[in-house]
């Protein structure tokens, strides 16, 4: 059995997508312009919240990716 999948987006508060992979979370997040990427292992910590960033992330799904696990990891 796969274990759950790590990262969840949520857009303005509101669950949209669980995914495997950050980079996938971005990709998410970069599409729409908003929302956040949160951990779901660490109590639904917010790791990445678009628009209050130094770039978008549109600009760079792996840039998202090395920041978001920077601070679950941290």
């Amino acid at each position: 059995m796969a274990a759950t999948p790590r990262w969840k987006v949520y857009r303005d508060g509101v669950y949209v997508a669980s995914c495997k992979y950050v980079e996938d979370a971005a990709a998410l997040i970069g599409m729409s312009n908003c929302g956040d990427i949160r951990d779901g292992r660490n109590a639904l910590k917010i790791v990445w919240r678009e628009g209050r960033e130094a770039f978008s992330a549109a600009d760079s799904y792996d840039q998202v990716a090395q920041v978001v696990h920077n601070r679950a990891f941290a």
